[in-house]
């Protein structure tokens, strides 16, 4: 199944790619990524511990974890895969307003 870290390797580089513009040095920006990939990582499974409905259902609705599974099954939901490429859309548009900003 692969690292735990790196089960979601587009998330890894779009969050580098925002956290990059954002801030100056690379390796406080590598430290950032990280920290928010072991966030994003161990909220999935925050629907184990929780009795709230909402918290558990948003934990595993986000779990990279359990997307995998269902990939490794033969399953395609489009809901994980609309859920990335969203994610996906509206980091890179951050980094380019960013960017943009940067310039002037």
């Amino acid at each position: 199944m692969g690292s735990p870290t790196l089960h979601r390797p587009h998330s890894l580089s779009r969050m580098m790619a925002i956290l990059r513009a954002i801030l100056s040095p690379s390796s406080v920006s590598a430290v950032a990524c990280f920290a928010l990939m072991c966030l994003l990582f161990y909220f999935g499974f925050l629907h184990y511990f929780t009795n709230q409905d909402w918290l558990r259902e948003a934990s595993s609705y986000s779990s990279g974890v359990l997307h995998q599974l269902e990939f490794t099954r033969g399953l395609l939901d489009t809901r994980p895969v609309v859920f990335y490429l969203s994610g996906t859309v509206v980091m890179l548009f951050f980094t380019i307003r960013i960017l943009e900003a940067r310039r002037w």
